[in-house]
């Protein structure tokens, strides 16, 4: 408490973040948030590790946040609101958009992506 009080820097532990989320009921949104908001990584399980699948998802998401398109895209998409107002319908939107600036050539990238999920064991 005497940090809060003297304005100095307060780092929570993941797992009390996790608790107040399922404490709360808390969305998976409304979880993503509030992880972002404590500087811990969003993709990570509750114990903090992250698996291969995260972080892939991670460093795509680097590289969209690196492509000057892509932000500026997203930024005039956002207009005055905040992200967490998007809907669904909003982020998938932003999602198709993005795929067409860092993947010019979709199709192939489907056609890949199909060829992979199909080979995969159930």
């Amino acid at each position: 408490m005497a940090r809060l009080e003297n304005g100095r820097m307060v780092k929570v532990s993941r797992q009390v973040i996790e608790a107040i989320c399922q404490a709360l009921d808390c969305t998976a949104d409304q979880r993503a948030r509030l992880l972002a908001c404590a500087d811990r990584n969003v993709l990570a399980d509750k114990d903090g590790q992250v698996n291969s699948v995260a972080e892939v998802i991670l460093r795509i998401g680097a590289h969209m946040y690196d492509n000057a398109t892509v932000v500026a895209m997203i930024h005039a998409l956002l207009a005055d609101r905040h992200a967490s107002m998007l809907e669904e319908a909003e982020l998938n939107e932003i999602l198709s958009e993005i795929v067409k600036i860092i993947v010019p050539s979709g199709e192939t990238m489907t056609r890949i992506i199909s060829s992979q999920i199909s080979s995969c064991p159930p």
